[in-house]
């Protein structure tokens, strides 16, 4: 995988650029970061679990995810939170700092 300079860090961790402040949370439990594939000259977001951590995916089971790619309107749960994923109208657009956004649901 090509992945780009987009990468989101969830988790307890003062550092986590998506912070979660609730039991159960490691200090790093998910990172979501963008993959450049040529093919569909676009970048795409992917999620990993970080040691194991588990997460939902669209209501999903509660378990580890590997490098996952995310489509538009995915939600993800991490213990009460909820965070959906949506891609910008244009992310092949070289001023954009990322070609997703993440929005905390609840």
């Amino acid at each position: 995988m090509n992945e780009s300079g987009t990468r989101v860090t969830i988790g307890s961790s003062p550092t986590a650029m998506l912070r979660l402040e609730e039991e159960g949370i490691a200090s790093t439990h998910a990172i979501i970061y963008g993959v450049y594939e040529e093919e569909f000259k676009k970048t795409y977001a992917y999620i990993d679990t970080v040691d194991g951590q588990c997460v939902s995916l669209n209501g999903g089971s509660v378990k580890p995810i590997v490098d996952r790619k995310l489509q538009n309107g995915d939600i993800i749960t991490i213990g009460k939170t909820r965070i959906k994923v949506t891609y910008l109208p244009d992310p092949d657009t070289t001023d954009q700092i990322s070609p997703f956004e993440l929005t905390i649901l609840d």
